[in-house]
């Protein structure tokens, strides 16, 4: 359970926008990291509130 968990740290810390499931998003990350920030931030509030 260790290795999946910092797997997946490891892969949130250092997404590879090379070979993205989402082009779209890997694109806005490359190009525009601060609004991506600010969209992702919006989401996970609005996710919260829901909770």
């Amino acid at each position: 359970v260790e290795s999946i968990v910092l797997s997946i740290i490891s892969m949130l810390s250092s997404p590879n926008d090379e070979s993205p499931a989402n082009v779209e998003a890997a694109k806005e990350w490359r190009e525009r990291r601060g609004e991506f920030r600010k969209k992702v931030s919006r989401c996970v509030r609005k996710s919260q509130e829901m909770c």
